[in-house]
């Protein structure tokens, strides 16, 4: 039962105060048991009396929460700091930068006791609509453009673990992203090219650079990170195969990482057309590079790559988009749905579907169908 009483003398003088009992924590440094309290104040014994016994009946029912006067900003900084240590370098950045970019400016200050599901909301909302000033690392200002809604819910994935995190932890009673709609991804559709549009890049490209980048992604289903982060002891000319063991990526700043997934650490068996033209560019040059596509960083080169189809009246398409066509021509041609997802490195079949898209000229193929059908009434 925690103690209650009337100060007898000083500035507070006649006011009435109250010491709650918390849970007891164990200091390792001291190696012994500490008992916290709750003071809590009020203008008559009666008012204190129940604060006093209100908390220490959510300590006995072990619903006892209390973050003092720590803010968002704070705690989220903490939370980084701990809970995602053990993350990819490459996480680690992109939540710090989501907290000090998009969170804090609009609820880094509210103090995490006073957070509510509302506060959520109107930042979502701001995020998505955008239109408002921030300073640059110039001190110039800029306006900030709207969200992308798959951006949006990052954040919203971010926040709710590092709530949840917060109740585990007795900062807050409830986590309040609970109470919020996540922010719906939108579903982006890729152009896919079919098998004369991809013959008609092929032929422009023959002999350069580009022609290996494409084959990499088109033929043999890299991703572009993996497509930069090749390297030639990667490649089994003899075997026929290429492994994916490193992966090119960026958040701050250009790294080296091992792939996205331990699916995505794979041997796959190369067409023989790739592994010569890979070989045929590695001897044309003076010095091999650690990097076989090491002349374009991962950017860079999806923008070359989007000049080089507006320069030649070829369809737009994303770097990218040519796994899509990776996994959909193997999928036209029948290709079993599990030797699908070993070969683009996915973790499930679902993935898998995403990238088995029906081509154009298959369209010609169900027509074709529906026409004998019909004609065989």
């Amino acid at each position: 039962m925690g103690s209650v009483y009337q100060i007898k003398s000083g500035k507070y003088k006649g006011q009435w105060r109250g010491n709650a009992n918390l849970p007891r924590i164990w200091n390792e440094e001291k190696g012994k048991w500490h008992y916290p309290k709750k003071v809590v104040y009020g203008k008559d014994e009666h008012e204190v009396r129940r604060k006093v016994n209100e908390i220490e009946n959510q300590v006995y029912k072990n619903t006892y929460v209390d973050s003092g006067n720590t803010t968002v900003e704070s705690y989220l900084n903490a939370w980084i700091d701990i809970y995602c240590a053990n993350l990819q370098p490459t996480t680690q950045a992109l939540y710090k930068m989501y907290i000090k970019v998009h969170v804090n400016p609009h609820i880094g200050y509210v103090k995490l006791k006073d957070l509510l599901p509302i506060h959520i909301q109107q930042l979502y909302n701001k995020l998505e609509k955008g239109g408002y000033k921030y300073k640059d690392s110039k001190g110039n200002e800029k306006t900030r453009p709207p969200l992308k809604s798959h951006t949006v819910k990052k954040i919203h994935t971010m926040l709710n673990r590092a709530f949840k995190d917060a109740v585990v932890n007795r900062l807050l009673y409830i986590n309040p992203c609970d109470a919020i709609k996540a922010p719906k991804k939108t579903k982006y559709t890729p152009r896919v090219y079919n098998e004369r549009e991809m013959h008609r890049l092929l032929s422009i490209v023959e002999g350069t650079f580009d022609e290996v980048c494409i084959v990499l992604a088109g033929f043999c289903g890299l991703r572009r990170g993996e497509v930069f982060g090749l390297r030639p002891k990667d490649i089994d000319f003899k075997k026929g195969t290429i492994s994916i063991v490193e992966t090119k990526t960026k958040f701050d700043k250009w790294l080296i990482k091992s792939p996205k997934s331990e699916n995505s650490q794979r041997t796959i068996k190369a067409p023989k057309f790739v592994l010569d033209i890979i070989n045929r560019y590695i001897s044309s040059l003076k010095i091999v590079p650690e990097r076989i596509c090491d002349k374009y960083t991962p950017d860079s080169y999806s923008k070359h790559f989007k000049k080089l189809l507006e320069d030649n009246g070829l369809p737009h398409i994303r770097f990218h988009d040519l796994r899509h066509f990776a996994g959909s021509i193997l999928a036209k041609y029948n290709v079993p749905r599990p030797t699908i997802k070993d070969f683009m490195g996915h973790a499930d079949e679902q993935t898998t579907s995403i990238y088995t898209h029906g081509l154009s000229d298959m369209l010609d193929i169900t027509s074709e169908v529906m026409e004998k059908v019909y004609k065989g009434k």
